[in-house]
């Protein structure tokens, strides 16, 4: 799941996430709706896990991005039996 708080002055329009973890060579990414200010907003994002991965921890990079912006996070996933 993905969490979202527009913290800043001005709203957010056309927000878009995409994950990409480069070990497992997946990507998804899921558009939403218009960040109000100090609106918060979760999403559920599929990331499909290839069959043959081995269990352990994965880093992924989540890029949040619109128009006017762009920032980039890096998170683990982790791959469990």
């Amino acid at each position: 799941m993905l969490q979202f708080k527009n913290s800043g002055e001005l709203e957010i329009e056309g927000l878009k996430a995409t994950v990409v973890s480069q070990e497992l060579g997946v990507r998804a990414s899921v558009g939403m709706d218009d960040l109000d200010v100090g609106q918060a907003m979760t999403r559920r994002m599929l990331l499909e896990i290839p069959y043959d991965a081995e269990p352990g921890e994965y880093p992924v990079r989540i890029t949040l991005s619109s128009d006017k912006f762009k920032r980039i996070v890096y998170r683990d996933v982790v791959v469990m039996d």
